[in-house]
């Protein structure tokens, strides 16, 4: 599994390293992301970008130890580049770090890039203290009495029914701009959300996952 690493605001360090230790193993920078690894001291794997972004000190520090990897097209961000890369690795599942800050333009599209992406790698968000995990059709997840779970969904067609949540959804759409699923809450140690067409994100609370062992 990978960490990509972009350049908006990231976590401690100590994160990074609590998601290598639990199977996260691989970083994989994203242009500018590289800087805030230079900073911590962590060093990547490899390093994707057109690399308008990264610092000329970062760049050759980094030159002979990591894999740097410039791809100039303008039609991808520098995030979709390492997606792609990945995707052409037969990588199926990463984390981004980074991908959301002070511009919402880049959050949405980084959110959008989630969506569009799905049916070949299964990417999550980790935002502030907060993490967005997609998903499609039944899964299950691990939990505890009086967790928050919020669902998103973006296909009118589609259909959601959940079974361990407090305001319990049976095919109901969730659609963005019209509903959605704020601050439900499970009432067990596990819950269960099935879509039936189209993607939902679910963002759970990122501390409570790491404090009650609910990643896998």
């Amino acid at each position: 599994m990978n960490i990509i690493i972009g350049n908006g605001k990231c976590p401690k360090k100590k994160e990074i390293n609590y998601l290598k230790a639990i199977g996260y193993e691989r970083i994989v920078c994203a242009d500018g992301g590289a800087n805030y690894t230079f900073k911590n001291k962590i060093i990547p794997d490899y390093i994707i970008g057109d690399l308008d972004s990264i610092d000329r000190e970062v760049y050759e520090y980094y030159k002979d130890i990591s894999k740097i990897i410039q791809i100039k097209r303008q039609n991808d961000t520098d995030i979709e580049k390492v997606i792609k890369f990945l995707i052409s690795q037969k990588e199926k599942k990463a984390i981004i770090l980074g991908g959301t800050g002070d511009r919402i333009d880049h959050t949405i599209c980084n959110l959008s890039i989630i969506y569009k992406y799905f049916s070949k790698i299964k990417l999550s968000v980790l935002h502030e203290n907060t993490i967005l995990i997609p998903i499609s059709g039944e899964k299950s997840f691990k939990s505890f009495k009086g967790e928050l779970v919020s669902i998103f969904g973006f296909n009118k067609r589609g259909r959601v029914t959940t079974k361990g949540l407090k305001y319990s959804l049976k095919k109901k759409a969730l659609v963005f701009g019209k509903n959605e699923s704020l601050s439900n809450v499970s009432t067990k140690n596990n819950f269960t959300i099935s879509s039936q067409g189209g993607i939902l994100f679910v963002v759970r609370n990122y501390e409570d996952m790491k404090k009650y062992d609910l990643f896998f």
